[in-house]
């Protein structure tokens, strides 16, 4: 769908006819202190766009012709670390912005396409101190009715390799045929990496009550269908009775 501005003629002048994108932006940052200023067209998003708020921009500018120009600059230093054009196509653009680790962060344009419903590509990152330099994560998917475990406790439905602390090293691809249905857990446990051990507390799981090893919390149904690229944020919960662990959803596309 085209939205304009509709054109009117006033005191015998023309008015042109312009036409608007609503613009839709969502980060996330490793560095603890990050602001910066994003630019489209020469208009101001934001000039405090980083690690506090805002951590999501939804604005409507208009919408030049051509290409449009976004450009993205740390603050502090005055480096333009991100400066492109896009071709935008209808009247709405999404994208997230990534800093995975320090330096430079990357522009990650959102595709509105319908994804390959046969696959997802899974990508993890961390930085929580109470993880080891090194991980090893198998996936479950575990279907359960009541407190009563059906199948999928037996073998892992997929196992993520070479996962690195404060790094962002890519994806593994797993099956998506069925979906994930009415019933399903979908848990892990973690090894280090450099022992071959699993870390504590984390090689059982327990998809009913959660006490061991660790949990996924997906995307809404929306993002899990419809994009291809899920990164997950591995993180520690420290207690008392044992030590359990999430895998919450960073950003899709």
């Amino acid at each position: 769908m085209t939205i304009f501005l509709v054109a009117c003629k006033k005191e015998g002048v023309l008015q042109v006819e312009k036409e608007i994108v609503n613009v839709s932006i969502s980060s996330f940052w490793a560095e603890p202190e990050v602001v910066t200023t994003l630019r489209m067209d020469n208009v101001i998003l934001s000039d405090s766009f980083g690690t506090k708020m805002p951590l999501v921009i939804n604005q409507t500018i208009e919408k030049v012709k051509g290409k449009q120009h976004l450009t993205l600059t740390d603050r502090k230093t005055g480096n333009v670390w991100i400066d492109t054009s896009l071709t935008v196509n209808g009247n709405f653009f999404s994208a997230s912005i990534l800093q995975l680790g320090e330096g430079v962060p990357q522009l990650i344009v959102k595709n509105e396409e319908q994804s390959d419903p046969a696959k997802k590509n899974f990508g993890f990152y961390y930085t929580d101190p109470n993880l080891p330099g090194a991980l090893e994560l198998e996936l479950y998917r575990v279907v359960v009715n009541g407190s009563t475990i059906v199948s999928g406790a037996d073998a892992p439905y997929a196992v993520f390799k070479g996962l690195t602390k404060g790094k962002f090293l890519g994806f593994t691809g797993i099956p998506y045929a069925k979906g994930f249905g009415v019933g399903e857990r979908i848990v892990f446990k973690l090894k280090n990496a450099q022992t071959g051990e699993y870390v504590p507390n984390a090689g059982e799981i327990d998809p009913i009550r959660y006490t061991k090893g660790g949990r996924f919390f997906l995307p809404g149904a929306a993002n899990l269908e419809s994009m291809a690229n899920h990164i997950f944020s591995i993180r520690v919960n420290v207690r008392p009775t044992g030590n359990t662990y999430t895998a919450n959803s960073l950003v899709s596309y």
